[in-house]
């Protein structure tokens, strides 16, 4: 049980056990393969305790068990569950990630207080990198890891945001543009604006703040590329510095 919760999340085991998964997706690769990787990891764990009683007795075995379990309860205990979306040193939302490690899809909603204003779709490969505020509070810029390539995009809840992306001309090649306008169409989820591709400008702030923060704040407001709970990765700034190039092209 303790595997199937790392692999997915609380919600989708709760759904599992209530019913509400449907026969297709109990067929389904993602989640037959955290059944198996699971019941594999647990047999191994097993193993290892009868080996290390074997040799060690039986204080040496709980020693063993007890930092096994530490380990493989620190990304679950201690992984990062919010990120700080800071504008000029203020907290003016928050970003949840989801619990555990899902193999399934993922849901990174952001929040103003308790309102919940968009979300971003993710899973093991796809997820968000970093999220810049503007000054006005209507507009997020999200640095987004898709898969195989990083891309950025803006989340505009201002009245002006339609007319905006269509002015929009960056990246400057007119087929990067549509695939990046699609892409973040796919990862923004309940959003009460208008995902966009960013402009200049918007670039350009956004570039330049991203590179006045610290490495502690960078730390800080950015998403883990991997979270193991005692130790994560972040993207590098400066390969997101590199994203928000107004010369583009892809």
């Amino acid at each position: 049980m303790f595997f199937l919760l790392c692999f997915y999340g609380i919600d989708f085991i709760s759904d599992l056990f209530s019913g509400r998964i449907r026969m297709a997706d109990l067929l389904s690769f993602e989640l037959i393969y955290p059944v198996v990787a699971s019941i594999v990891m647990g047999w191994l764990l097993q193993c290892a305790i009868v080996i290390v009683f074997h040799w060690t007795g039986r204080k040496g075995a709980i020693i063993v068990v007890a930092l096994a379990l530490l380990i493989l309860l620190c990304p679950v205990v201690f992984r990062k569950r919010t990120v700080p979306i800071v504008s000029d040193g203020r907290v003016v939302a928050v970003a949840k990630r989801p619990f555990a490690f899902p193999w399934s899809d993922n849901e990174f909603g952001v929040y103003v207080g308790k309102s919940k204003v968009f979300s971003l779709w993710g899973d093991i490969f796809d997820v968000p990198l970093f999220i810049y505020p503007f000054r006005d509070g209507q507009r997020f810029l999200c640095i987004y890891d898709y898969d195989v390539e990083d891309f950025a995009f803006v989340v505009d809840f201002s009245a002006s945001a339609t007319n905006t992306s269509r002015q929009t001309r960056w990246p400057s090649y007119d087929a990067s543009r549509a695939t990046m306008a699609a892409w973040a169409t796919n990862v923004v989820l309940e959003a009460k604006g208008v995902a966009r591709l960013p402009s200049y400008a918007e670039l350009q702030e956004a570039s330049s703040g991203l590179a006045s923060l610290t490495s502690k704040q960078f730390r800080a407001t950015s998403f883990p590329l991997w979270d193991a709970g005692i130790y994560r990765s972040y993207a590098l700034r400066e390969s997101l510095l590199v994203d928000l190039q107004t010369n583009r092209e892809f």
